[in-house]
């Protein structure tokens, strides 16, 4: 026999529960014990969101982003805090990380690479930082991109500003249409 409260089904380890009482739609179904929600209703929202589609599912990682964005500009400070604190516990893991850069690097140099111009590069952003912001050689193509991977070439670099190169991430950028 069913469990006729939520409570009790919860207690008996029940996935479901059933009051013989309407939801606030109308329906008279049974309920899930974690939630409390209607079996129907719960099957109308699944089916509704199956019929929107991808542009329900893009919606809502769009308000998800944006609500990220609004709490990384309202807590800098708390973030940058927590972000340094995760790279003193984890060490061997940011050590990882950057060995594993360092690698990429040496295995996407090709042998015609021109070492000389790949330096002028690195001495050229070490001169525009001298000036109060801070520049970074950046990989057009990139090393580590999910879709391709570029050269740690010459002609595959470019100079930005330090924040345009962390907000590009491993990804190329797109060109103005």
């Amino acid at each position: 026999m069913k469990p006729a409260t939520r409570k009790e089904a919860l207690a008996r380890g029940a996935v479901r529960y059933f009051t013989g009482k309407p939801c606030v739609n109308g329906h008279i179904d049974e309920r899930t014990a974690i939630k409390g929600m209607c079996c129907q209703c719960q099957r109308e929202t699944a089916a509704e969101r199956w019929r929107l589609g991808s542009s329900w599912v893009q919606q809502d990682k769009s308000r998800a982003t944006e609500a990220a964005r609004k709490w990384t500009a309202n807590h800098a400070t708390q973030k940058a805090k927590k972000n340094k604190d995760w790279r003193t516990n984890n060490r061997s893991e940011v050590n990882a990380h950057a060995a594993k850069r360092r690698a990429a690097k040496i295995q996407r140099t090709p042998s015609w690479a021109d070492m000389e111009q790949i330096s002028m590069w690195y001495e050229v952003a070490s001169v525009l930082s001298r000036g109060g912001v801070m520049f970074h050689v950046d990989h057009i193509v990139p090393l580590q991109g999910k879709t391709v991977c570029g050269f740690h070439s010459h002609d595959n670099m470019q100079i930005l500003p330090w924040h345009e190169n962390l907000k590009k991430h491993a990804k190329l950028k797109e060109k103005n249409k």
